[in-house]
């Protein structure tokens, strides 16, 4: 037996899957690892969310890049050119030029099977478009709305 008296488990957070929608999120980390069965290789994808609630905690998916099954190499490499033009990178040599560019991650919330806890799986991803400030009432802008807010008037027009 090995003493953790020293050990306060109420000092660690459990771990929750952040709900289903739509996150903000940088790659930070990317590895090839050998799958389970030792047959074929997939990606690692670490994303960090960077907006929100959620600001800070990670998420991951695994594309299957090299396996013996053909429609799971196709799937993986559709998802990596999704995340390829989300960043904008459409020729890498390296997956570490996708690290660290914003993109919009679609995640949901998948069952675990066999009593294993729910987890998030990374399922689509998109060109991310910081959203631009609305203009204040009152405030000036090149061309105004009429009254009538149908037709538009230049500031010398006021």
């Amino acid at each position: 037996m090995a003493d953790i008296s020293w050990f306060n488990a109420s000092a660690y957070n459990v771990y929750e899957p952040i709900p289903a929608g739509q996150y903000p999120a940088i790659i930070v980390q990317s590895e090839m690892r050998m799958n389970k069965a030792g047959t074929g290789e997939y990606l690692l994808l670490v994303f960090e969310l960077i907006e929100g609630e959620y600001a800070g905690k990670r998420v991951s998916t695994r594309l299957n890049l090299k396996h013996p099954n053909p429609r799971a190499v196709e799937i993986a490499s559709s998802k990596l050119a999704s995340i390829m033009r989300a960043v904008g990178v459409t020729n890498p040599q390296d997956t570490s030029e996708l690290h660290d560019t914003p993109l919009l991650i679609q995640v949901v919330v998948e069952q675990g099977q066999n009593g294993q806890d729910s987890f998030n799986e990374v399922v689509a991803f998109r060109r991310f478009v910081k959203a631009q400030p609305k203009p204040s009432p009152g405030s000036s802008s090149r061309h105004k709305l009429s009254p009538d807010n149908e037709t538009c008037q230049a500031p010398w027009d006021a």
